[in-house]
C-alpha cells in the first residue's frame, strides 16, 4: 500500500506501524503545527459494514473517555471510502518493544501498571471494556509515561452483539471466559489481560504459549497459571500471589476492580503484604472452582493442614496462606504450554478429546486473523446483555472493619459497612490526601493549614482522644491519587479523609476510598462530574469546594457583560478540571450571545504553546480563557503576547492560578490578566486569617484554606454525632452512619458560608466566586492577594437601602441571572428580595443565613432591572471597594412589624493586614489550641428602627397589598443548573 501524501488536511510524513485492521502514519497537522498519529482503516476492510462500524465505535469510545493515561483523540474523518482517526503521536514506542528476555525492572513496571490501571478504571467506570489488552496497545510519550490505546473492539457492557456474534481479541492475552464466548466477557476480562501483561513484564515470557491460536487460548482453560518466580527466581514471593489471583480461571476469584490489582502491585514492590495473599485462589482442575476458599495455593510439594474458611475481612486475626505453605498440588500441564517452553511434537494431541470438544463448542473456531489478532465466530447470534455490576460478589476492596481482639457477646456497634474501634488512650486518626510537592504544592499546603487550624481550635482533641493527622501526597495526578488512596485504606483505623486537592486525583482515588467504606471531603476538587451520578461520584464523597458549573458561568458572565467580550477561545490541558471549566465557560458565553471560535488542548509538559496559540489567534478573539495550572498557564500567558491576533486579547484564568507564584513566574504578561476564584469574606474569615498569621506567618498561599477548615469541622462534628462510647471506654465509629451524618449536613455555619450537602456531595451550593485582577503589584511581588474587581454594587440611599441589579440578558427579552451582593451581612440578618416574573406574579425570596457572598436569582424575565431589597437595618450599604472589603458593623433587628429596636449593634471587625510573603511549609501538627478572638459587646443602639416595608420596583404596578412581605426563610437556591458537556 503506497504511502499517501495527505489524508484530510494531515500531511503524511512516514509509516509508523500496520496491524490487522489499520495502518498508522506519522503526520503533521498544518493547522496547529504539531505531529500527530493518523490511523487509517484498510480500504478492503472499510467495505465491510461491521468492521466499518467497529472502527467508528473506536472513535466514539475514545471520545467518551477523558483520562491522562488514555491516548487522546484529536479528529475523525473519511477519505476516499476509508476512515481515519487522528490521535496524539506517542514518541516513546510500545511496551511490546520494551519487554526484554528475563523481565523488566520492577521500578519500571509499577508506573506502567499504575497508569494503565487508572485508564482501565476510567473505562470500566463508564461501562466500557477494552477486550484487547496487549503490550502493543500500551504506548509511551516522550517522557516515558504509559498510555492505553486501541479501543477498536471495546464494547459497552449494556450493548448487544451483532448478528454474527463475533468476538475479536488476541489469544495470548484472552481470558478463559473470552475464549468460551462473548456472552461471558465483562471488565474482569480486561483485568485478566492486564495480568498477562504483568507476567510478561516480570518474566519476559507469556504465561501460556502454543503453536496455534487455539493452543494458546485453550491452555488457560485447562491449566492453572504458572508462578513468575519459576521463571525469574529473583522476584519476591508476593508476585506469585498477585499473578495467581489476577490470572484465576474463575473470574469471581480474580481482582474485582483493576485498582485493587494496582494496589497489590504497589504493595509487593514496596515490600508490603499483598491483599492477594489473604484471599488465595481456590485450587481446582479444569472444572470451575467452588465459590469458597478451603485450601491453600497448589505450589509446594510438602502438604500442610488446610486453612479454615476465609475471614470476612483481611484484617481479622488468622494465619495467611503463602505460596510456600503447602497444600494439594494439581496435575502439572505439559511444560511446553507454560511460558513459552520448547514444545514436543506430540503435545497437540495430549489435550483430552472431551476437553477439546468442549472448548470448540463453547468458543467456536478461530477462523481468520492477522498477526496476533483473531476472530472467533459462534454459530448463532446471542445478545450480549451483561449487567454492569454484581454487587453480591464484586467488592473492589474488602470492608475495613476494625474489631476488638476479643469479640464481646453483644457488639456495641452495628453498621452496614463496619465500625472503627478507638481504644482508650488511642488517637482518632484522620487522613488528608493533598498535593504537597511539585508545581501544585501551594494547594495542598494551603488546605493542610486550614485542617490543622481546625484541629487546633478543638485543642487537638475529640471525645477525649487526641486527633492524629496522617498525610499522603497525592501530587495532583491520577497516579498520585491512586497511590495515596491505597496507602490510606491500608490503615483500618483511619476514620475519614480530607482530600483531594485536584479533580484528577479524586477521580482515581474515589473508587478505592468508597469501596473501603471511608468518606472523603474535598476542599478544592471542583470538576462538575465529581458530584454527578452519571459521572465520577461515589458513595462517601463530599466537597466544600464550589462546583465549577458555577465558576465557569461567572467567568463567562463577567467577560461578556463587564468586559464587553463577544468572541472567545478556550484552551485546556485535558484534565477533568480544566476541560470541565472551559466547557461550562463556552456554553455560557454562547448562551449570552457570544461566539466561541476555537476550543483547543495543550499537552501537560509541553513548553512550546505557539502552534496551538497561533490557531487560537486566527480569529483575533476578544478573550482567551485557559483554566490550567502552572507551568502550562505561565507559558500560555507569556507566549500569547507574541502571537498575532492575541496580543490585545483579554487573558482570563481560574483558581488554579490563584497563587503568588503565578504572576511572579509569568512576568509582565500577567499584568492585566483576570482570574476567577473563591470569594470569602466576613468576620469569621478575618479571624481565620489572623490565626493563620499567628501559626505560620504571612498569608495563605492559595484560596482553599477556608474550605479545608470547614471540611474538617464538618467531619469532626459528624464524628461527635455518631460515636458510641462503650462501657470499657472504647469509642466506636460506625462508617455508614458517619457518611450519612455528613450527608445530612444542613445549616452548617462555616467560614465559607452556610453549608448544606446534597445527595451527591455538593455542600457549597451557594458558593461565592469573585473576579480578581492582576496588576504590576502582584507581578513584582509587592502584594498578594490581588484586588477583587467583581462582584460590585451601587448603593441607593432612599430611606431603606436598595441595590440596583441588572440581569445578564436583556432585561425585557429573556431569562437572566442577577447577583445580589451581600458582603456586609452578618449572621442572623434577614434579607427579603422582591421581583416580578413575566406573568406579573411577585417573587418573594428570603435569605436568612446571613452569609458573606451573594444570592443568585434566576427568573423567567425581569420586568424591571431594579429590585427592592429590604434590610432590617438602619444603616446604608456602602459600595464595594475594588479591594477585599472590611466588614461594616450591622445591628440586628426583629422581623416586621418591629417594636422599638433595642438590639445591640455588632462592633466593627478589625481586619488583619495580609502580609505579602508566602507562608513557610506547614509544620507537623502540634495540637495547640487557639483561644480565638474575644468578642466585646458594642454600645446599645437606641435609634428607632425603620419599618420593614418591602420596596417594589419603580414604575411598575404595585403588588396586591402594600403590607410588608415577611421573610419565608426558604433555603438559599443552589447554583444555576447547567447540563455539563461530556469530557472530550
Amino acid at each position: 500500500m503506497a504511502i499517501p501524501a495527505k489524508i484530510g488536511r494531515y500531511e503524511i510524513l512516514s509509516k509508523i506501524a500496520g496491524g490487522g485492521m489499520a495502518v498508522v502514519y506519522l503526520a503533521r497537522d498544518p493547522r496547529v503545527g504539531r505531529q500527530v498519529a493518523v490511523k487509517v482503516l484498510y480500504e478492503h476492510l472499510a467495505q465491510d459494514p461491521q468492521i466499518r462500524e467497529r472502527f467508528k465505535r473506536e472513535a466514539e469510545t475514545i471520545a467518551t473517555l477523558e483520562h491522562p493515561a488514555i491516548v487522546p483523540l484529536y479528529d475523525f474523518g473519511e477519505e476516499e471510502e476509508s476512515l481515519y482517526l487522528v490521535m496524539r503521536y506517542m514518541q516513546g514506542g510500545t511496551l511490546a518493544a520494551r519487554i526484554k528476555e528475563g523481565g523488566m525492572p520492577v521500578a519500571e513496571i509499577v508506573p506502567i501498571m499504575q497508569r494503565v490501571g487508572a485508564a482501565l478504571a476510567e473505562a470500566h467506570g463508564q461501562n466500557i471494556i477494552h477486550r484487547d489488552l496487549k503490550p502493543g496497545n500500551i504506548l509511551f510519550d516522550h517522557t516515558n509515561r504509559a498510555y492505553l490505546s486501541d479501543f477498536g473492539i471495546a464494547r459497552l457492557l449494556e450493548a448487544t452483539m451483532t448478528a454474527t456474534d463475533a468476538m475479536m481479541g488476541t489469544p495470548a492475552y484472552m481470558s478463559p471466559e473470552q475464549v468460551r464466548g462473548p456472552k461471558e466477557v465483562d471488565y474482569r476480562s480486561d483485568i485478566y489481560g492486564l495480568g498477562v501483561i504483568l507476567f510478561e513484564m516480570l518474566t519476559g515470557q507469556r504465561p501460556f504459549a502454543g503453536d496455534t491460536p487455539l493452543e494458546q487460548a485453550t491452555a488457560r482453560i485447562l491449566y492453572p497459571p504458572p508462578y513468575p518466580r519459576d521463571f525469574n527466581a529473583a522476584l519476591p514471593e508476593g508476585w506469585d500471589w498477585v499473578v495467581q489471583k489476577v490470572l484465576a480461571r474463575d473470574k469471581m476469584e480474580r481482582y474485582q476492580q483493576v485498582m485493587a490489582l494496582v494496589a497489590d502491585v504497589e504493595a509487593v514492590a514496596d515490600g508490603r503484604t499483598a491483599m492477594a495473599s489473604l484471599f488465595p485462589v481456590t485450587p481446582a482442575a479444569a472444572a470451575p472452582p467452588p465459590p469458597t476458599i478451603t485450601s491453600p495455593l497448589p505450589h509446594p510439594a510438602t502438604p500442610t493442614p488446610p486453612l479454615p474458611s476465609a475471614p470476612a475481612s483481611p484484617h481479622l486475626p488468622g494465619t495467611p496462606i503463602k505460596p510456600g505453605a503447602g497444600g494439594p498440588r494439581l496435575p502439572e500441564p505439559p511444560p511446553s504450554i507454560l511460558a513459552g517452553a520448547a514444545r514436543p511434537a506430540w503435545w497437540k494431541w495430549a489435550i483430552p478429546a472431551a476437553a477439546v470438544l468442549l472448548i470448540l463448542l463453547l468458543a467456536g473456531l478461530f477462523l481468520r486473523g492477522r498477526g496476533d489478532e483473531v476472530v472467533v465466530e459462534t454459530p448463532t447470534a446471542v445478545p450480549e446483555i451483561v449487567a454492569a455490576t454484581n454487587t453480591a460478589t464484586m467488592t473492589a476492596v474488602p470492608t475495613n472493619t476494625a474489631v476488638p481482639a476479643t469479640p464481646t457477646a453483644a457488639p456495641v456497634c452495628e453498621d452496614d459497612i463496619g465500625c472503627v474501634a478507638i481504644a482508650p488512650g488511642a488517637p482518632i486518626r484522620l487522613a488528608y490526601m493533598l498535593t504537597t510537592s511539585g508545581a501544585t504544592a501551594f494547594l495542598g499546603i494551603d488546605a493542610r493549614g486550614g485542617i490543622e487550624i481546625a484541629v487546633d481550635d478543638r485543642g487537638g482533641q475529640l471525645l477525649g482522644h487526641d486527633i492524629e493527622l496522617v498525610g499522603e501526597d497525592s501530587r495532583c495526578s491520577a497516579d498520585g491519587g491512586q497511590s495515596a488512596a491505597q496507602k490510606i485504606v491500608a490503615d483500618t483505623q483511619i476514620v475519614g479523609v480530607i482530600g483531594t486537592s485536584c479533580s484528577n486525583e479524586a477521580i482515581a482515588a474515589l473508587p478505592i476510598i468508597s469501596a473501603a467504606g471511608l468518606l472523603m471531603i474535598s476542599p478544592s476538587s471542583t470538576a462538575p462530574r465529581l458530584t454527578e451520578r452519571e459521572g465520577y461520584w461515589q458513595p462517601g464523597f463530599y466537597r466544600t469546594a464550589h462546583n465549577d458549573l458555577f465558576q465557569g458561568r461567572v467567568a463567562a458572565d463577567y467577560a461578556y457583560n463587564q468586559l464587553g467580550a463577544r468572541t472567545a477561545v478556550t484552551l485546556h490541558d485535558g484534565s477533568p478540571y480544566a476541560d470541565g471549566l472551559q466547557a461550562v465557560f463556552a456554553d455560557r458565553f454562547r448562551e449570552l450571545g457570544g461566539t466561541v471560535t476555537f476550543q483547543g488542548t495543550v499537552d501537560a509538559g509541553e513548553t512550546d504553546m505557539r502552534p496551538v496559540l497561533a490557531a487560537a489567534g486566527e480569529s483575533a478573539p476578544d478573550v482567551l480563557y485557559f483554566p490550567v495550572f502552572e507551568p502550562e498557564g505561565n507559558l500560555i500567558a507569556a507566549q500569547a503576547r507574541e502571537i498575532p491576533g492575541l496580543q490585545t486579547s483579554i487573558l482570563f484564568g481560574a483558581d488554579a492560578m490563584m497563587t503568588q507564584s503565578f504572576p511572579a513566574n509569568t512576568g509582565a504578561a500577567a499584568e492585566g490578566m483576570y482570574l476567577s476564584g473563591p470569594y470569602v469574606s466576613g468576620t469569621l474569615y478575618e479571624a481565620l486569617l489572623a490565626r493563620w498569621a499567628a501559626k505560620y506567618g504571612g498569608s495563605p498561599p492559595s484560596v482553599f484554606h477556608a474550605h479545608a477548615y470547614d471540611a474538617t469541622n464538618i467531619l469532626l462534628a459528624a464524628i461527635e454525632k455518631v460515636a458510641i462510647v462503650a462501657d470499657d471506654g472504647t469509642v466506636w465509629i460506625p462508617r455508614q452512619t458517619l457518611r450519612q451524618a455528613v450527608g445530612d449536613t444542613a445549616g452548617f455555619d462555616g467560614v465559607t458560608g452556610r453549608l448544606a450537602c446534597t445527595e451527591t456531595g455538593d455542600c457549597a451550593t451557594g458558593e461565592a466566586i469573585g473576579i480578581y485582577l492582576l496588576t504590576e503589584a502582584e507581578v513584582s511581588g509587592e502584594k498578594w492577594p490581588p484586588d477583587v474587581v467583581w462582584p460590585a454594587a451601587t448603593a441607593v440611599a432612599a430611606g431603606l437601602p436598595q441595590l440596583r441589579l441588572t440581569s445578564n440578558a436583556n432585561v425585557r427579552q429573556g431569562p437572566g441571572t442577577a447577583y445580589l451582593i451581600l458582603t456586609t451581612l452578618q449572621r442572623g440578618d434577614v434579607v427579603t428580595v422582591l421581583a416580578r416574573d413575566n406573568t406579573g406574579e411577585w417573587l418573594n425570596i428570603s435569605l436568612a443565613d446571613g452569609r458573606a457572598g451573594w444570592l443568585s436569582l434566576d427568573v423567567a424575565e425581569w420586568v424591571d432591572p431594579t429590585l427592592a431589597i429590604t434590610l432590617p437595618i438602619a444603616a446604608t450599604i456602602p459600595p464595594l471597594a475594588p479591594a477585599r472589603p472590611t466588614n461594616t458593623p450591622i445591628p440586628t433587628a426583629t422581623n416586621p412589624p418591629p417594636p422599638a429596636n433595642t438590639a445591640t449593634p455588632r462592633p466593627a471587625a478589625t481586619a488583619t493586614p495580609r502580609p505579602t510573603t508566602l507562608p513557610t511549609p506547614v509544620p507537623t501538627h502540634t495540637n495547640t489550641p487557639y483561644p480565638g478572638p474575644t468578642n466585646t459587646p458594642g454600645p446599645t443602639n437606641t435609634s428607632p428602627a425603620p419599618t420593614n416595608t418591602p420596596q417594589p420596583p419603580t414604575n411598575t404596578p404595585q403588588p396586591p397589598t402594600n403590607t410588608p412581605v415577611p421573610p419565608t426563610n426558604t433555603p438559599q437556591p443552589p447554583y444555576p443548573t447547567v447540563t455539563p458537556t461530556p469530557d472530550f
